[in-house]
Protein backbone atom coordinates (compact mmCIF):
# COMPACT_ATOMS: atom_id res chain seq x y z
CA UNK A 1 0.00 0.00 0.00
CA UNK A 2 1.56 3.11 -0.82
CA UNK A 3 2.20 5.94 1.84
CA UNK A 4 0.43 9.14 1.46
CA UNK A 5 1.89 12.39 1.16
CA UNK A 6 2.38 13.80 4.32
CA UNK A 7 -0.39 16.92 4.50
CA UNK A 8 2.45 19.22 5.82
CA UNK A 9 5.00 18.19 2.82
CA UNK A 10 1.99 18.13 0.69
CA UNK A 11 1.46 22.34 1.31
CA UNK A 12 4.95 23.06 1.50
CA UNK A 13 5.27 21.84 -2.22
CA UNK A 14 2.09 24.01 -3.23
CA UNK A 15 3.11 27.14 -1.73
CA UNK A 16 6.60 26.88 -2.98
CA UNK A 17 4.81 26.44 -6.56
CA UNK A 18 2.45 28.69 -6.16
CA UNK A 19 -0.11 25.86 -6.75
CA UNK A 20 0.90 25.89 -10.68
CA UNK A 21 2.05 23.80 -12.73
CA UNK A 22 6.06 23.98 -13.01
CA UNK A 23 6.41 23.25 -16.76
CA UNK A 24 3.33 25.27 -18.50
CA UNK A 25 3.39 28.18 -14.63
CA UNK A 26 -0.47 28.22 -15.78
CA UNK A 27 -3.04 28.47 -12.90
CA UNK A 28 -6.58 28.46 -12.97
CA UNK A 29 -10.26 26.23 -12.96
CA UNK A 30 -9.40 24.17 -15.47
CA UNK A 31 -5.50 23.71 -14.68
CA UNK A 32 -5.73 22.27 -11.19
CA UNK A 33 -2.40 20.85 -9.43
CA UNK A 34 -1.28 17.70 -8.90
CA UNK A 35 1.69 16.20 -7.30
CA UNK A 36 3.81 14.18 -9.11
CA UNK A 37 6.33 11.60 -7.87
CA UNK A 38 9.42 12.94 -10.24
CA UNK A 39 11.63 9.03 -9.40
CA UNK A 40 8.54 7.04 -9.91
CA UNK A 41 8.05 6.14 -6.37
CA UNK A 42 5.07 6.83 -4.41
CA UNK A 43 6.18 6.19 -1.02
CA UNK A 44 9.44 8.67 -1.53
CA UNK A 45 7.41 11.84 -0.45
CA UNK A 46 10.75 14.55 0.07
CA UNK A 47 10.28 18.10 -0.79
CA UNK A 48 13.00 16.98 -3.96
CA UNK A 49 10.95 13.93 -5.57
CA UNK A 50 7.53 15.97 -5.73
CA UNK A 51 6.42 18.34 -8.50
CA UNK A 52 3.45 20.39 -8.80
CA UNK A 53 2.03 19.85 -12.20
CA UNK A 54 -1.33 20.20 -14.44
CA UNK A 55 -3.02 16.86 -15.43
CA UNK A 56 -1.66 16.76 -19.04
CA UNK A 57 2.09 17.41 -18.31
CA UNK A 58 1.21 14.92 -15.28
CA UNK A 59 0.10 12.20 -17.72
CA UNK A 60 3.14 13.29 -19.66
CA UNK A 61 5.46 12.94 -16.82
CA UNK A 62 4.03 9.56 -15.79
CA UNK A 63 4.87 8.28 -19.56
CA UNK A 64 8.59 9.39 -19.44
CA UNK A 65 8.68 6.80 -16.53
CA UNK A 66 7.96 3.82 -18.53
CA UNK A 67 9.50 2.32 -21.36
CA UNK A 68 8.87 2.37 -25.19
CA UNK A 69 5.86 4.62 -27.01
CA UNK A 70 2.95 5.14 -25.41
CA UNK A 71 0.24 6.83 -27.31
CA UNK A 72 0.65 9.76 -29.38
CA UNK A 73 2.04 12.19 -27.00
CA UNK A 74 5.02 13.37 -25.66
CA UNK A 75 6.86 12.12 -22.69
CA UNK A 76 8.67 13.98 -19.97
CA UNK A 77 11.64 12.62 -18.48
CA UNK A 78 12.38 12.76 -15.16
CA UNK A 79 15.53 14.67 -15.18
CA UNK A 80 13.36 17.69 -17.41
CA UNK A 81 11.08 17.89 -14.62
CA UNK A 82 13.53 18.23 -12.23
CA UNK A 83 14.73 20.65 -14.54
CA UNK A 84 11.27 22.92 -14.67
CA UNK A 85 10.78 22.25 -10.93
CA UNK A 86 14.01 23.24 -9.75
CA UNK A 87 13.48 26.60 -12.26
CA UNK A 88 9.99 27.57 -11.20
CA UNK A 89 10.66 27.37 -7.53
CA UNK A 90 13.50 29.27 -7.91
CA UNK A 91 11.60 31.72 -9.53
CA UNK A 92 8.86 31.67 -6.94
CA UNK A 93 11.09 32.07 -4.43
CA UNK A 94 12.87 35.24 -6.03
CA UNK A 95 9.64 36.55 -5.54
CA UNK A 96 9.37 35.99 -2.21
CA UNK A 97 12.94 37.51 -1.19
CA UNK A 98 12.45 40.43 -3.77
CA UNK A 99 14.60 43.49 -2.50
CA UNK A 100 12.51 46.82 -1.71
CA UNK A 101 12.83 49.64 -3.98
CA UNK A 102 13.33 52.78 -1.52
CA UNK A 103 10.72 55.48 -2.34
CA UNK A 104 10.27 58.69 -0.69
CA UNK A 105 7.19 59.54 1.51
CA UNK A 106 5.74 61.61 -0.96
CA UNK A 107 6.06 59.18 -3.74
CA UNK A 108 4.86 56.24 -1.97
CA UNK A 109 1.49 58.07 -1.16
CA UNK A 110 1.27 58.73 -4.89
CA UNK A 111 1.70 55.13 -5.51
CA UNK A 112 -0.53 54.00 -2.92
CA UNK A 113 -3.41 55.82 -4.34
CA UNK A 114 -2.53 54.23 -7.66
CA UNK A 115 -2.91 51.08 -6.69
CA UNK A 116 -5.97 51.87 -4.69
CA UNK A 117 -7.71 52.95 -8.06
CA UNK A 118 -6.78 50.17 -9.70
CA UNK A 119 -7.77 47.47 -7.51
CA UNK A 120 -11.40 49.65 -6.56
CA UNK A 121 -11.35 49.18 -10.37
CA UNK A 122 -10.27 45.74 -11.07
CA UNK A 123 -12.99 44.61 -8.29
CA UNK A 124 -15.59 46.75 -10.11
CA UNK A 125 -14.75 44.97 -13.54
CA UNK A 126 -15.28 41.32 -11.76
CA UNK A 127 -19.18 42.16 -10.35
CA UNK A 128 -20.05 43.61 -13.23
CA UNK A 129 -18.72 40.42 -15.60
CA UNK A 130 -21.19 37.45 -15.98
CA UNK A 131 -19.97 34.32 -13.70
CA UNK A 132 -18.40 32.16 -16.40
CA UNK A 133 -16.62 35.31 -18.40
CA UNK A 134 -13.06 34.03 -18.66
CA UNK A 135 -11.91 37.61 -18.27
CA UNK A 136 -12.72 36.98 -14.44
CA UNK A 137 -9.56 34.59 -13.93
CA UNK A 138 -7.29 37.47 -15.62
CA UNK A 139 -8.49 40.19 -13.57
CA UNK A 140 -7.92 38.28 -10.30
CA UNK A 141 -4.56 37.43 -11.51
CA UNK A 142 -3.83 40.89 -11.62
CA UNK A 143 -5.08 42.09 -8.41
CA UNK A 144 -2.29 38.63 -7.11
CA UNK A 145 0.35 40.88 -9.10
CA UNK A 146 -1.13 43.99 -7.47
CA UNK A 147 -0.67 42.15 -4.22
CA UNK A 148 3.05 41.22 -5.05
CA UNK A 149 3.76 44.54 -5.44
CA UNK A 150 3.81 45.22 -1.33
CA UNK A 151 7.23 43.03 -1.57
CA UNK A 152 8.51 45.57 -4.25
CA UNK A 153 7.40 48.95 -3.40
CA UNK A 154 6.43 48.63 0.16
CA UNK A 155 3.13 49.81 -0.42
CA UNK A 156 0.91 48.23 1.53
CA UNK A 157 -1.19 46.51 -1.06
CA UNK A 158 -2.47 43.70 0.55
CA UNK A 159 -4.80 44.76 3.20
CA UNK A 160 -6.88 46.96 0.68
CA UNK A 161 -7.32 43.79 -1.46
CA UNK A 162 -8.29 42.00 1.01
CA UNK A 163 -11.05 43.94 2.16
CA UNK A 164 -11.25 44.24 -1.66
CA UNK A 165 -12.16 39.89 -1.74
CA UNK A 166 -14.87 40.73 1.20
CA UNK A 167 -17.00 42.95 -1.03
CA UNK A 168 -16.82 40.49 -4.36
CA UNK A 169 -17.60 38.01 -1.74
CA UNK A 170 -20.82 39.42 -1.19
CA UNK A 171 -21.52 40.96 -4.08
CA UNK A 172 -20.79 37.67 -6.02
CA UNK A 173 -22.55 35.32 -3.36
CA UNK A 174 -24.37 33.10 -5.75
CA UNK A 175 -21.75 32.77 -8.54
CA UNK A 176 -19.81 29.60 -8.49
CA UNK A 177 -16.99 29.61 -10.42
CA UNK A 178 -15.94 33.23 -9.35
CA UNK A 179 -16.70 31.83 -5.63
CA UNK A 180 -13.77 29.20 -6.71
CA UNK A 181 -11.39 31.69 -7.99
CA UNK A 182 -12.14 34.00 -4.86
CA UNK A 183 -11.37 31.02 -2.04
CA UNK A 184 -7.88 30.45 -3.95
CA UNK A 185 -7.27 34.26 -4.09
CA UNK A 186 -7.83 34.62 -0.34
CA UNK A 187 -5.90 31.41 -0.19
CA UNK A 188 -2.91 33.01 -1.85
CA UNK A 189 -2.60 36.36 -0.10
CA UNK A 190 -0.77 34.28 2.01
CA UNK A 191 1.07 32.01 -0.08
CA UNK A 192 4.65 33.32 0.26
CA UNK A 193 4.56 32.12 3.99
CA UNK A 194 6.45 28.50 3.53
CA UNK A 195 7.87 27.95 6.80
CA UNK A 196 9.60 30.08 9.32
CA UNK A 197 12.63 28.72 8.23
CA UNK A 198 12.39 30.51 5.07
CA UNK A 199 10.35 33.38 5.67
CA UNK A 200 9.76 35.15 8.60
CA UNK A 201 6.48 36.15 9.65
CA UNK A 202 5.66 39.88 10.48
CA UNK A 203 2.55 41.37 12.35
CA UNK A 204 1.02 42.17 9.25
CA UNK A 205 1.06 38.47 7.92
CA UNK A 206 -0.51 37.28 10.97
CA UNK A 207 -3.62 39.92 11.05
CA UNK A 208 -4.11 38.83 7.37
CA UNK A 209 -4.13 35.57 7.84
CA UNK A 210 -6.63 35.40 10.13
CA UNK A 211 -8.69 37.95 8.95
CA UNK A 212 -8.98 35.92 5.44
CA UNK A 213 -10.48 33.04 7.69
CA UNK A 214 -13.95 36.16 7.70
CA UNK A 215 -13.60 36.38 3.21
CA UNK A 216 -13.56 32.47 3.35
CA UNK A 217 -16.66 32.53 6.08
CA UNK A 218 -18.69 34.71 3.98
CA UNK A 219 -18.29 32.62 0.51
CA UNK A 220 -18.45 29.34 2.57
CA UNK A 221 -21.88 30.61 4.04
CA UNK A 222 -23.62 31.81 1.07
CA UNK A 223 -22.43 28.81 -0.79
CA UNK A 224 -23.38 26.61 2.21
CA UNK A 225 -27.38 27.91 1.98
CA UNK A 226 -27.72 28.97 -1.15
CA UNK A 227 -25.88 26.53 -3.51
CA UNK A 228 -27.09 23.25 -4.73
CA UNK A 229 -22.99 21.96 -5.48
CA UNK A 230 -20.62 21.13 -3.31
CA UNK A 231 -17.61 22.67 -5.25
CA UNK A 232 -17.61 25.32 -3.15
CA UNK A 233 -17.52 23.77 0.50
CA UNK A 234 -14.76 21.77 -0.79
CA UNK A 235 -12.48 24.47 -1.92
CA UNK A 236 -13.45 26.97 0.95
CA UNK A 237 -12.89 23.88 3.71
CA UNK A 238 -9.40 22.59 1.62
CA UNK A 239 -8.38 26.60 2.15
CA UNK A 240 -9.35 26.99 5.64
CA UNK A 241 -7.20 23.57 6.47
CA UNK A 242 -4.37 24.49 4.41
CA UNK A 243 -4.04 28.27 5.81
CA UNK A 244 -4.67 26.62 9.32
CA UNK A 245 -1.76 24.36 8.82
CA UNK A 246 0.50 27.40 7.91
CA UNK A 247 -0.67 29.28 11.01
CA UNK A 248 0.71 25.64 13.01
CA UNK A 249 4.05 26.48 11.10
CA UNK A 250 4.04 29.62 12.65
CA UNK A 251 2.24 28.84 15.92
CA UNK A 252 -0.26 31.54 15.91
CA UNK A 253 -2.70 29.49 18.88
CA UNK A 254 -5.42 31.45 17.96
CA UNK A 255 -5.73 30.51 14.42
CA UNK A 256 -7.39 26.98 14.91
CA UNK A 257 -10.21 28.31 17.13
CA UNK A 258 -11.29 30.89 14.69
CA UNK A 259 -10.85 28.56 11.92
CA UNK A 260 -13.03 25.87 13.82
CA UNK A 261 -15.46 28.51 14.91
CA UNK A 262 -15.85 29.47 10.94
CA UNK A 263 -16.08 26.14 9.61
CA UNK A 264 -18.54 25.77 12.62
CA UNK A 265 -20.68 28.69 11.26
CA UNK A 266 -20.33 27.49 7.61
CA UNK A 267 -22.07 24.11 8.73
CA UNK A 268 -24.65 26.14 10.22
CA UNK A 269 -25.75 27.88 7.23
CA UNK A 270 -25.36 24.27 5.04
CA UNK A 271 -28.42 23.07 7.70
CA UNK A 272 -30.69 26.05 6.75
CA UNK A 273 -30.38 24.49 3.21
CA UNK A 274 -33.50 22.34 1.57
CA UNK A 275 -30.80 21.37 -1.22
CA UNK A 276 -30.37 17.52 -1.44
CA UNK A 277 -26.43 18.39 -1.51
CA UNK A 278 -27.03 19.47 1.93
CA UNK A 279 -25.77 15.83 3.84
CA UNK A 280 -22.77 15.74 2.00
CA UNK A 281 -21.81 19.70 2.02
CA UNK A 282 -21.96 18.88 6.01
CA UNK A 283 -19.65 15.59 5.91
CA UNK A 284 -16.98 17.55 4.24
CA UNK A 285 -17.06 20.46 7.07
CA UNK A 286 -17.24 17.86 9.86
CA UNK A 287 -13.85 15.93 8.62
CA UNK A 288 -12.55 19.34 8.14
CA UNK A 289 -13.02 20.69 11.73
CA UNK A 290 -12.01 16.98 12.59
CA UNK A 291 -8.43 17.18 10.74
CA UNK A 292 -7.90 20.70 12.01
CA UNK A 293 -8.37 19.92 15.31
CA UNK A 294 -5.77 17.56 15.22
CA UNK A 295 -2.90 20.21 14.42
CA UNK A 296 -0.28 20.56 16.62
CA UNK A 297 0.67 24.47 17.75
Amino acid sequence: MRKKIPHKIEVQVLLKNKHTCCICREAGLHKEPAIHHIDGNADNNKLENLAVLCLEHHSKADAGLKSGKIGAGKKLTAEEVRLFKKQWEDKVMAEIKVTKKYFPERKKKQIEALYEFEINKTRNEITSLSENDRRIKEKFNYLAQLALEQFISGVRTRRKILDTYSIIAILSSTATDVALILADAVRDISIHLIGPKEVRMNNEDKKLLLESLNVLSTVGEFNGEFSNTDKVIKKVCKNIYELSEIASWYKIKEFRAKAINTLNKIRKACLKSGYKMRKKKIKIIDDTIKETTGFKI
